[in-house]
């Protein structure tokens, strides 16, 4: 009995340190995705913001264009 008592004990202590690595495994998975969906916004933001320069610098590009061939 001690012997089968002890691999019980043994079992329980496995059960009680896999769901300890359960969660972890949770609080990780929580944090990444935290961690993607504010690199996801931070993207979001870098786009828009080069999209915006690229209008002005295409905005630009052509009052210089109509300036040049006003002159010629």
């Amino acid at each position: 009995m001690t012997t089968m008592g002890e691999q019980v004990d043994s079992l329980q202590d496995l059960l009680l340190a896999s769901y300890f690595k359960i969660d972890n495994v949770k609080d990780v998975t929580k944090e990444t995705g935290t961690n993607v969906a504010r690199i996801r916004l931070r993207l979001e933001q870098i786009m828009k913001e080069t999209i915006k320069i690229v209008a002005k610098v295409q905005a630009s590009s052509k009052a210089i264009s109509t300036s040049l061939s006003s002159r010629f």
